[in-house]
């Protein structure tokens, strides 16, 4: 299996230890990367493509926690936490995905300060995102928190003007609502020029528009 760690984020004197250490995963579309209630083996690592994180929800329904799309380690909390999976994620593209067993991660944690301090800081920086999310779900109405989630999953695309290709389900999981009401909203934000709609792509056309509709319910 091929082995490259030259586009990582992380970088520094371990680069050279780990070279042989990790796989790459190549996840097709909706492809499982990790089930809840599993055993973490290691972590993730996102080169490219794009990763939902779930949780089970009451009825079976799947609660949507994070889309990830942008180059970074995922999963490690409940590793760190030493506990199994409190989630689960699967590629909702063609993904590249790298793979690093638990004692390399965990022996990089404990002796290399640059690759500690940038875990902590992404640690960090999912605890702000959550408490956004919470936030959100508490306060605002669903036609805020779609337009929140919209933004959301538009500024964590790499590429400029991608879609956003969340099923309908998927975005009323993500925005702890149900399908037919998304329907319902994103209609009215096409009627309004604020996006395009092609099956299940989302295209934002207006995002001076949307913020707006998010921000008058803060």
């Amino acid at each position: 299996m091929e082995k490259s760690f030259s586009t990582l984020e992380f970088s520094g004197p371990f680069v050279e230890q780990i070279r042989d250490n990790f796989d790459i995963l190549k996840i097709k579309k909706n492809q499982v990367i990790y089930s809840e209630g599993s055993t973490p083996l290691g972590v993730f690592y996102l080169q490219s493509g794009e990763v939902l994180i779930s949780k089970l929800a009451s009825q079976g329904r799947d609660h949507i926690l994070r889309v990830i799309s942008k180059e970074g380690i995922f999963c490690c909390a409940d590793l760190l936490l030493n506990r199994k999976y409190s989630s689960s994620s699967r590629a909702i593209k063609d993904s590249t995905v790298l793979f690093l067993p638990k004692s390399e991660f965990l022996r990089l944690v404990h002796e290399d300060e640059s690759f500690n301090n940038r875990v902590i800081t992404q640690l960090a920086q999912e605890v702000v995102s959550l408490e956004n999310k919470l936030t959100s779900l508490a306060y605002k109405p669903l036609r805020g928190r779609l337009a929140d989630n919209l933004l959301s999953l538009d500024n964590d695309n790499n590429d400029s003007g991608i879609a956003i290709c969340l099923s309908r389900i998927e975005l009323a999981g993500f925005t702890g609502t149900v399908k037919e009401t998304v329907n319902r909203i994103l209609s009215e934000f096409q009627k309004d020029k604020i996006i395009s709609m092609s099956h299940r792509e989302i295209q934002i056309l207006d995002r001076d528009r949307l913020l707006k509709v998010s921000k008058q319910y803060d």
